[in-house]
C-alpha cells in the first residue's frame, strides 16, 4: 500500500463546513474518499477541490452501507473516517503519522480510538460547554472489518474481536449544538432510521438504545428517553465502556427533568463508586443538590470536584470523565452563585475571576463581576484589574468590556473603553453609539446620532434608546421617529412612552412587565428623576416586589431592604422577597432567628417549593421544628422519604 493514511468521509449537503475539515487534515493524510449522498448545494464541488475521488451512493437510510462504500476505495495502509462537521487537532500530526508507520498491521484487525471533543449549547460560537467521548476513528485496513449499524455505526472485524488501543488526538466535532440541530433536523431523520429498526427488530445492542435514548431526550420527550437509556444501562455489560458514563450522566438529567430525585441520587452515588478517580460525578452530585436547594452540600461537592481535577492536572492527566467543564468551569459557575447567596462577595469575586480566566467570552459571569468590582472598586482599580485579565491590544476585548459597562451604565468605564475602541476603530452599532451617548450625558451628539440612524432597520433594542432618552431629558419629540414605523414592537413602545410621557394612567393596564424592565435600564444610566416620577405614579405590589428582588439580586442591598420594608408593612411580600431576606439574615444580618422567621414564612407561601425544604434543614438547629418540617419535605415528595440528600 503505497499511502499510509487514507481519509474517508460520507456527505450531503454540507459546503457550510465541509472545506473547514478537510483543511484540517492537510499534512495528516495521504489520501482523501468522499462518498456523496445525494448533495444539492456545493458540497460535491467543494469537495473536488481536494480530491478527485468524489463518489456518488443513493441514500438507503443506512450509515454502515454508506461507510463501507467509502471504505472499499480504500489504497492506505491506515483508514481515518470522519464527518464533515468534524476537524482535527493541528499539533502532532507528524507524531501520529509516526506512530501509524510503526505499527505492524499485517497479520491483526487494530483500531485506534481517538478523544472526540463535542461542542454544546446553541451554536459552535456560542457553546456554554463541551462534551468529550472516545470513538475507533483509525483502522487498519486489509483485515475485512467493516461497519455495523444503520445509524450510530460501529466498527467491526469478521473474527468478532479486534485489537485496540487509545491514542490522544483530538477530533472537534460541532453536530451537536441546537444550531446545527434546527439546520440539518437530524432528530427527525435519526428517529425514521431508529423507528425502520424497530420495525424490523433490529434495535438489539445497548449501544442502539442509549442513541434512541439521545434522540427522545433532545426532542424534550424525557419518559421515552428515560426507557430506552434505563435499557441500555441494563443491558450493558460492559459498565466501563465509553459510553457508559455518558449514558448515566444522560440519565441523570432525565431523572431530574421528570422530578424522579431518588432514582436520580441513588445513580449518583452509584457512579462515584464507579469512578472515584474523576470530579464528574461530584459535580453531578452537586448539580442534583442545588436543584434540590441544599447549597451546603452542593458547595463541599463542587469543592470535592474541583480538589480532584486539581490533582489530576497536576500529574498531566485527563481531569474529566465526560465533560472538560465538569472539574472546572461549572463547579467554578456554582461555587460563584453559593457564594453570592451567602453575602461573601470576596469569594464570589476569585470564582468569577476563575471563570474567565477559563473561558474570557462567559459574558455572564464578566458582567457580574464587573458590576461587583464597580461597586467597591474605584475606575482606575477596576481597569488595572481588567488589564490582566483582557489585554488592551485586542480590539475584541476592548469591544466586549465597552459593551459590558455600557449595559451597567457606569459613564468614566465607558469612556475609558470607548477610546480603546476608537484607537482600535472598532465599528460600533446604532444601539451602542445611541446608549453611549445617553450614559455620558450627550444630548447634542445623541440627537446628531439619532438623525443618521435608520430605525426601520434596526432592532426594537436600539428604539428603546430613544425612549430612555425622551424619559431622561423630557424630550418627548424623541419619540417621533417611532410614530411612522409599523413593527409590532417598536409600535408597542411609542405607544407605552406616549402614555408615559403623556401622564395616561389608564392606557398602562397590562404594561407592568414593560414598566419594570424600563425602571431598571433608568435605573442603570443614572437616570434617577425619571426613575422616581415613574415609581411615584405606578407603583404596585407586584412591581415593586419585582424592583425590590432585582435590586437584591443586582447587590443593592439598602434600596432592597427598603422596598421589603414597604412591602412587609402592607403585607404585599411575596415567596422570594421573604427568602432573599431569610438569606441576608442568615448569612450577613446579626439576627439568625429572624432569618429562620422568614424562611418559614416563604415555606407557608409555597409549601410545595422543595429548596425551601433544604434550606431550612441546613440552617435550623432545632430538632423538634428539624422533624416538623422533614415531614413536610416527606408529604411533598414521598419518594425520597428514606433519602439523606445532604
Amino acid at each position: 500500500m503505497k499511502n499510509l493514511l487514507s481519509l474517508c468521509m460520507i456527505v450531503k449537503n454540507e459546503e457550510k463546513v465541509l472545506r473547514r475539515c478537510l483543511d484540517s487534515v492537510a499534512g495528516l493524510v495521504d489520501e482523501i474518499i468522499i462518498v456523496d449522498t445525494g448533495s444539492t448545494d456545493t458540497t460535491k464541488e467543494i469537495a473536488f477541490e481536494y480530491t478527485q475521488q468524489v463518489y456518488d451512493f443513493k441514500w438507503i437510510n443506512d450509515f454502515a452501507a454508506a461507510r463501507n462504500e467509502s471504505i472499499r476505495r480504500v489504497a492506505g495502509k491506515w483508514i481515518l473516517w470522519l464527518d464533515a462537521d468534524e476537524y482535527v487537532q493541528q499539533e502532532t500530526k507528524q507524531e501520529l503519522r509516526e506512530l501509524l508507520k510503526g505499527i505492524d498491521t499485517s497479520s491483526t484487525a487494530i483500531g485506534i480510538t481517538l478523544p472526540i471533543l463535542s461542542f454544546l449549547g446553541n451554536s459552535e460560537h456560542d457553546s456554554d460547554q463541551m462534551s468529550e467521548s472516545k470513538g475507533e476513528r483509525i483502522f487498519a485496513n486489509g483485515h475485512g472489518m467493516l461497519f455495523e449499524g444503520a445509524i450510530h455505526e460501529q466498527l467491526i472485524s469478521p473474527s468478532g474481536s479486534h485489537q485496540t488501543y487509545e491514542y490522544s488526538f483530538y477530533i472537534y466535532h460541532t453536530g451537536y449544538t441546537a444550531q446545527t440541530n434546527k439546520e440539518k433536523d437530524k432528530t427527525t431523520r435519526n428517529l425514521t432510521i431508529f423507528k425502520e429498526l424497530i420495525q424490523k427488530n433490529q434495535l438489539n445492542r445497548p449501544y442502539d438504545h442509549f442513541t434512541i435514548a439521545n434522540e427522545y431526550a433532545r426532542m424534550g420527550d424525557f419518559p421515552k428517553a428515560l426507557y430506552y437509556y434505563e435499557k441500555a444501562y441494563r443491558r450493558c455489560k460492559e459498565k466501563t465502556n465509553y459510553w457508559s458514563p455518558h449514558c448515566t450522566d444522560r440519565m441523570i438529567v432525565v431523572y431530574k427533568s421528570l422530578k424522579k430525585y431518588k432514582e436520580a441520587y441513588q445513580l449518583v452515588e452509584e457512579c462515584l463508586n464507579r469512578w472515584p478517580q474523576y470530579p464528574d460525578f461530584h459535580t453531578v452530585k452537586g448539580s442534583l443538590l442545588d436543584t434540590l436547594g441544599y447549597d451546603q452540600a452542593c458547595q463541599r461537592e463542587m469543592e470535592n470536584s474541583i480538589r480532584i481535577a486539581d490533582e489530576l492536572a497536576s500529574r498531566n492527566q485527563q481531569y474529566w470523565l465526560i465533560h472538560l467543564d465538569h472539574g472546572k468551569l461549572l463547579p467554578y459557575q456554582k461555587l460563584a452563585e453559593i457564594f453570592y447567596k451567602q453575602r461573601d462577595l470576596n469569594k464570589t469575586v476569585f470564582f468569577l475571576t476563575k471563570i474567565l480566566n477559563i473561558d474570557p467570552k462567559q459574558f455572564a459571569a464578566l458582567y457580574k463581576l464587573a458590576h461587583l468590582l464597580s461597586q467597591k472598586e474605584t475606575d482606575q482599580d477596576v481597569i488595572t484589574f481588567f488589564e490582566k485579565l483582557y489585554t488592551n491590544d485586542n480590539p475584541a476585548y476592548c469591544l466586549m468590556l465597552f459593551q459590558t459597562f455600557l449595559q451597567l451604565g457606569q459613564s468614566s468605564l465607558c469612556r475609558h473603553y470607548y477610546s480603546l475602541c476608537m484607537k482600535h476603530e472598532v465599528k460600533l452599532s446604532d444601539i451602542d453609539y445611541l446608549r453611549y451617548y445617553l450614559i455620558i450625558n450627550e444630548s447634542g451628539l445623541f440627537e446628531q446620532k439619532m438623525k443618521e440612524t435608520d430605525f426601520s432597520s434596526t432592532s426594537a433594542e436600539s428604539c428603546k434608546s430613544l425612549l430612555l432618552a425622551a424619559l431622561t431629558w423630557n424630550k418627548p419629540d424623541y419619540l417621533a421617529p417611532l410614530g411612522t414605523l409599523t413593527e409590532e414592537g417598536k409600535t408597542s413602545l411609542y405607544a407605552l412612552g406616549q402614555a408615559l410621557l403623556n401622564f395616561e394612567s389608564s392606557s398602562l393596564d397590562n404594561h407592568e412587565e414593560a414598566i419594570y424592565t424600563l425602571m431598571i435600564d433608568l435605573f442603570a444610566i443614572k437616570s434617577f428623576e425619571a426613575y422616581d416620577s415613574l415609581i411615584n405614579r405606578y407603583i404596585s405590589p407586584s412591581l415593586l416586589n419585582k424592583l425590590a428582588h432585582y435590586f437584591y439580586k443586582q447587590n443593592f442591598i439598602e434600596m432592597a431592604l427598603n422596598y421589603y420594608s414597604i412591602l412587609l408593612d402592607n403585607q404585599a411580600m411575596e415567596t422570594t422577597g421573604f427568602y432573599n431576606l431569610a438569606m441576608y439574615y442568615l448569612y450577613e444580618g446579626s439576627d439568625r432567628e429572624e432569618g429562620l422567621q422568614f424562611l418559614a414564612q416563604a415555606i407557608e407561601l409555597e409549601p410545595d417549593h422543595l429548596p425551601l425544604y433544604a434550606t431550612w434543614l441546613e440552617h435550623c438547629t432545632d430538632k423538634e421544628l428539624n422533624k416538623k418540617y422533614k415531614e413536610r419535605l416527606d408529604t411533598q415528595l414521598p419518594s425520597c422519604r428514606n433519602i439523606q440528600f445532604a
